[in-house]
């Protein structure tokens, strides 16, 4: 059992941190973005006009967005507000993310 408790103490320190983890979404959404103002020869007409009218252009504004939620503690009058302003940012990230990630033979029937 030491050895087990040895393991997982070694995965833990290689874990990434919360600010590498930012960091990590912030350039894939960049990735994204610079993918999305070259649609044209790649996606489909249709898929093209789908993702156009998605603005994955502000995803990665939006992955920017998530250093206010991981450096800044807010009072007690702005916390449930913030929050909910938190969940929707991800909430965006994750869905603009799916539409651009999506087998483009589905695109139609969104």
């Amino acid at each position: 059992m030491g050895g087990q408790v040895q393991n997982m103490d070694e995965e833990h320190d290689q874990l990434p941190t919360l600010d590498e983890v930012v960091s990590e979404i912030i350039r894939n959404h960049e990735g994204v973005a610079n993918d999305w103002k070259n649609l044209t020869g790649w996606a489909p007409a249709n898929a093209a006009a789908l993702l156009d009218a998605s603005r994955l252009d502000w995803l990665a504004s939006l992955a920017h967005t998530l250093r206010l939620w991981t450096t800044t503690k807010p009072n007690q009058e702005e916390h449930d507000g913030q929050l909910i302003l938190a969940w929707a940012n991800l909430g965006s990230l994750l869905e603009g993310t799916m539409k651009f990630e999506m087998d483009p033979e589905n695109w139609t029937s969104l």
